[in-house]
């Protein structure tokens, strides 16, 4: 039986965050987007200030399956206009964990975040791939599907809201 953790990130956690990260775009996103939008997005350099900041700053969690980080959370708190918003930066999980329900634990963990900061609202953007299962808890598209430049290369998303 495999060992499933889920903890915070530690700064020691930033090159295998990005390791999941990258695998997850490539194993499971690849499915729903083109060849073309996992070029630029999957295939990302490992920037070690940008992760290390990330860690410092924002609540991340990791999960570790038999001691190897095979996932992670991000979410990012802040204050716009005077009220308190959140905004779920990744949930990225690889082929070893996906389906077992952490993705739902993991949000869970993002959302009673939220709640605790007070945010007003929660915001992300969705993969394809995620799109169904965010609308599960309750998140609504905030426009139509979207695109944004990854390295040079275009990658299809969705924006989605739900107020706290």
């Amino acid at each position: 039986m495999d060992e499933i953790k889920i903890r915070e990130a530690k700064p020691v956690d930033a090159k295998a965050i990005h390791i999941a990260h990258m695998k997850s775009i490539r194993e499971i996103c690849a499915k729903d987007h083109g060849e073309e939008e996992i070029k630029g997005w999957g295939f990302r350099e490992f920037n070690k200030k940008h992760r290390l900041e990330a860690i410092e700053r924002d609540p991340i969690w990791v999960v570790e399956c038999n001691k190897a980080i095979e996932g992670y959370a991000h979410l990012r708190l802040f204050e716009k206009e005077g009220e308190k918003r959140a905004h779920i930066l990744a949930l990225y999980l690889t082929r070893v964990i996906v389906g077992r329900g952490i993705g739902t634990n993991l949000t869970n963990l993002m959302l009673e975040g939220a709640k605790r900061y007070r945010a007003k609202a929660i915001s992300l953007e969705s993969t394809l791939t995620a799109h169904a299962f965010y609308s599960r808890f309750g998140f609504k598209d905030s426009s139509a599907l979207m695109k944004m430049e990854i390295n040079g290369y275009p990658v299809s998303y969705f924006p989605m809201a739900m107020d706290l």
